[in-house]
């Protein structure tokens, strides 16, 4: 896949874009923190009620998840210099970003006063 070397993605600039995106939901969340209430639905997996409910400081994890592939990504590109390699793994850190911020806001939004 030359997907990156042709020039129509250039995965430098999508990594960035990626880092930009979890650092403004982290920044938003940081900036929202008194109208997040003390529990917050973070456990989906579980059965409807209490179950599901989870310390408010959990809404961090996700970005922060992100950040840290983000940081194993850049390893990893750096180490291997496999096209494939790197395609797959910057396609992916971009489908984490989306599900984890749309995860993030989704859980904001629900609970949150805004």
């Amino acid at each position: 896949m030359k997907i990156f070397l042709d020039g129509v993605l250039q995965w430098k600039k999508t990594l960035g874009i990626v880092f930009f995106i979890n650092v403004a939901t982290l920044l938003f969340i940081y900036l929202n923190w008194s109208k997040i209430p003390p529990l917050v639905p973070l456990y989906y997996g579980n059965p409807t009620g209490v179950e599901q409910l989870g310390p408010a400081k959990g809404v961090f994890i996700p970005p922060s998840f992100v950040l840290v592939a983000l940081i194993t990504t850049i390893l990893i590109n750096k180490a291997y210099k496999d096209n494939f390699l790197e395609t797959l793994l910057v396609l992916s850190l971009c489908v984490l970003t989306v599900l984890s911020t749309v995860t993030v806001f989704k859980i904001l939004f629900l609970v949150g006063n805004f």
